[in-house]
């Protein structure tokens, strides 16, 4: 959708993706897909409103889990945040840190269509995906990253170590410290009891802050 300055719409589009159901409880997307549809619809705008676009906005569904390794390739489908299986890891960490304490720290109790719940099932269920992935991304956030080719320069990358050795910039991050941060601005790498998922501190940056510039060199080809 594009909008001018006093929120009129100039011009809009939509482009369908599918859902996948492999297993009942289960809801996955392919992370291309929404590249494909978002490419699609962005360039049916463009072509309508023309170059002169002063900023790029991105919403999207929140809390699906997009898993990426090093290259920045996706490892596995998404989780997304209607997703159903992790029922599991959220009655654990109410087990090892209690019920009250998810929500002191993040506001809610552990759901499972949240991230922390979605790392441990991956690290549990799926340990070969779990040793690839150095990235976890929203859906919105890969999009972003499909457009400007350059989250290097906006977030550092977060190591992951499938055995959970603490080292000089990767700490053991258990239940507890998954679940915090936001409050913060970041997440805590100081080393809790429990817990094997490893992670550097890493900065969130507020989501009205621009994070780039989308180039010439980055624009979107004639068919994605």
């Amino acid at each position: 959708m594009a909008i001018d300055e006093i929120g009129c719409t100039l011009a809009e589009a939509t482009a369908e993706y599918p859902l996948y159901s492999p297993r009942p409880g289960w809801s996955e997307q392919n992370p291309a897909d929404w590249w494909d549809a978002s490419a699609s619809a962005i360039r049916r705008v463009a072509e309508e409103v023309g170059p002169d676009v002063a900023g790029i906005g991105l919403t999207g569904q929140m809390h699906g889990a997009v898993f990426m390794d090093g290259s920045d390739a996706v490892i596995r489908p998404a989780l997304l945040w209607n997703d159903q299986r992790t029922q599991k890891q959220c009655d654990e960490i109410t087990r090892l840190v209690g019920a009250d304490e998810p929500i002191r720290i993040a506001g809610n109790p552990a759901l499972t269509g949240f991230q922390a719940p979605k790392l441990l099932w991956l690290r549990e269920e799926e340990p070969q995906a779990y040793a690839r992935m150095q990235r976890l991304l929203l859906p919105k956030d890969y999009i972003r990253l499909r457009l400007h080719k350059d989250l290097r320069r906006i977030s550092r990358r977060v190591p992951i170590s499938v055995s959970g050795d603490a080292s000089s910039d990767a700490h053991a991050l258990g239940p507890r410290r998954a679940l915090a941060g936001a409050q913060a601005g970041f997440f805590s790498a100081r080393k809790p009891r429990r817990g094997k998922i490893s992670s550097a501190n890493r900065l969130i940056t507020p989501p009205s802050k621009a994070l780039g510039t989308l180039t010439m060199k980055y624009s979107i080809p004639a068919s994605a």
